[in-house]
């Protein structure tokens, strides 16, 4: 059984009903502010009817109202390549969120070379709405093609304030209570990263993906994607031990990460789908040269995987073990 398959889907079928509508038409209802209030109240109501299935697991109201207060702690990081138009729509529902984070930081990627062309004027103009949400943010250029890992790796180590650092993917939507919930179910269960259900967005369909709840379990059991990366939440101690993500490659460090992760973290995802990411032909998952199927990703995953084992064996017969990320320039 592999991790993926860990998980029990959720019982009642008709909850994948509940949006019927194609990814680009989920777009234009999120982007158009007539049909938005509908769109998002029918993401509510999905995710409202699938958090009734693990109440028990869930943080109370209480514990929710408490994690306002360790909001500003949270260190949002956004890694732009400035090759789509959907930042606006990213950054709107960052600045949305019923509990927004302390910091946002927009890593912009390729910032000298002129590939970016107006990657800062369009960082610029979508971050006044973070200006007027009274969010604090910046800009971090970054000379050359680093890709995310190498970016989100030295925004880390240079922001010293933070005690959690929140994941989001510069062409992604998030759910307005994504962080609130995240925060109180992390404290909940004393978790040190947690992540959420997804809604898949491809150009022609719409899907609903569900992640193991317990991936620490999970994990133990057999290697395998089990968080989604994009979707996270992560102490900066856990960040810390693990020293960061390997950042040689522009791909691939999210599941080596966590199969790093998993010996010493506890890990879980919010059972909600929090989170809706896009699928295109450019991006570093949908490329065929670096997405999934790729030889080069697929011979990537097979090395971190034989970490994964290693350190299996190396910890059942009581032998030390090396945590640290196997690609780090």
């Amino acid at each position: 059984m592999t991790a993926e398959r860990c998980y029990q889907p959720l019982r009642n079928a008709r909850l994948r009903q509940r949006l019927p509508i194609a990814a680009q038409a989920l777009e234009r209802r999120l982007i158009n502010p007539a049909k938005r209030v509908r769109m998002l109240a029918a993401w509510s109501a999905l995710n409202t009817a699938t958090e009734a299935q693990f109440s028990r697991a869930l943080p109370s109201s209480s514990t929710l109202a408490e994690s306002a207060e360790v909001a500003s702690r949270v260190l949002c990081v956004v890694p732009y390549l400035a090759n789509h138009g959907h930042l606006t729509e990213a950054l709107r529902s960052i600045t949305e969120q019923s509990t927004p984070p302390g910091q946002v930081v927009v890593a912009l990627d390729h910032a000298y070379s002129g590939v970016s062309g107006g990657g800062e004027a369009d960082v610029k103009e979508a971050g006044r709405s973070l200006s007027e949400a009274g969010i604090s943010w910046k800009i971090q250029q970054f000379q050359g093609l680093n890709g995310p890992y190498r970016m989100l790796n030295q925004i880390v180590e240079n922001s010293r304030d933070s005690h959690y650092i929140w994941l989001h993917d510069s062409d992604d939507y998030s759910h307005p209570s994504r962080l609130q919930k995240q925060l109180a179910f992390l404290e909940r269960h004393n978790l040190d990263i947690c992540s959420c259900f997804e809604l898949r967005l491809s150009p022609t369909a719409l899907e609903l993906i569900d992640y193991p709840l317990q991936v620490s379990r999970a994990l133990n059991h057999e290697p395998g994607h089990s968080m989604l990366w994009p979707g996270s939440l992560i102490r900066r101690t856990l960040w810390h031990r693990l020293r960061g993500c390997s950042d040689h490659h522009r791909f691939g460090a999210d599941t080596e990460f966590q199969l790093r992760a998993c010996f010493i973290a506890r890990m879980a995802n919010y059972p909600s789908y929090l989170y809706a990411r896009r699928i295109r032909a450019c991006s570093l998952t949908g490329s065929p040269n670096t997405g999934h199927g790729s030889w080069q990703r697929g011979y990537l995953n097979s090395l971190y995987k034989a970490d994964y084992y290693l350190r299996q064996l190396q910890r059942q017969a009581g032998e030390p073990f090396t945590l640290k990320p196997r690609f780090r320039d």
